[in-house]
């Protein structure tokens, strides 16, 4: 039977997969602090958020697909290094103590929130006339942008150590970095980053499980929440202005990086 307690945790974790979704993120950095701050154990909570980020970035993945917001061949190489990361980062999250990871995820969330305060890229990008053999030259629906391999990868297998270590997919620092260090239009950052954070909390909640199985019956309940809320915020998205998306991430990000640090305290 449903209890009152699971479903108000599964109703807070369905809204934040509608806040998330519509930002191409996967809602890890709230599903596991949401979970332990109702009496989860962190592991636990770590290991659900994983299939839940996987659940809410599939469902935005085919709606920011079908609106061709998703550069598929930008998302697919860039994702192999953070999936290499993550499932590294999962397999050994148990090794420290959850104050610690909890830190960890709270300062790369306040990391990512300063970093998008900065001025708006959309499509221009200083290294426009680059034929650097590791620049990466892209033209997407007339958004043309570059996207720097050397720069890229190093950092997208350091964002999947992090996203296995704390529960989450890292698509608040997988945005930042493709638009700030791209010059990729936010709109299209969010699309694939929608289907980056997929494959990433795959790989590391593949990790957690060989690691310790979840409560399959109570995760899959959250999940059911978790997929509506997941359907509703990429079509707002994609209704909205680009700059106005990216200033209200950024202090999106702010909050929960606050959320985080007080929750923190109490583990």
């Amino acid at each position: 039977m449903l209890s009152l307690k699971l479903l108000l945790m599964a109703l807070i974790l369905g809204a934040s997969a509608l806040v998330f979704a519509m930002h191409g993120q996967g809602g890890g950095v709230l599903y596991t602090p949401i979970q332990v701050l109702f009496g989860v154990d962190f592991h636990t909570a770590a290991t659900r958020s994983q299939l839940f980020i996987v659940v809410t970035a599939f469902t935005s993945t085919i709606i920011f697909g079908r609106a061709r917001r998703i550069d598929w061949p930008v998302a697919i190489v860039l994702e192999m290094a953070a999936a290499t990361g993550s499932f590294f980062g999962g397999l050994h999250a148990h090794r420290f103590s959850p104050s610690l990871l909890m830190l960890v995820l709270g300062s790369a969330v306040l990391v990512a929130a300063i970093s998008m305060l900065r001025g708006y890229v959309g499509v221009e990008d200083e290294m426009g006339s680059s034929v650097a053999p590791w620049h990466w030259r892209r033209d997407l629906g007339g958004s043309r942008y570059v996207v720097n391999l050397i720069a890229g990868m190093p950092l997208l297998v350091l964002i999947g150590v992090v996203s296995g270590f704390t529960g989450v997919a890292g698509g608040f620092l997988k945005v930042p970095m493709m638009v700030l260090l791209f010059g990729m239009p936010i709109e299209i950052a969010f699309g694939c980053a929608s289907f980056m954070v997929m494959l990433t909390a795959a790989s590391g909640f593949a990790g957690h499980v060989a690691a310790s199985p979840p409560d399959w019956s109570v995760t899959l309940v959250i999940g059911i929440f978790v997929a509506i809320g997941a359907q509703i915020g990429p079509r707002i998205t994609l209704r909205s202005d680009p700059k106005r998306l990216q200033h209200r991430f950024a202090y999106v990000l702010f909050a929960l990086s606050a959320v985080i640090f007080y929750l923190s305290r109490g583990i």
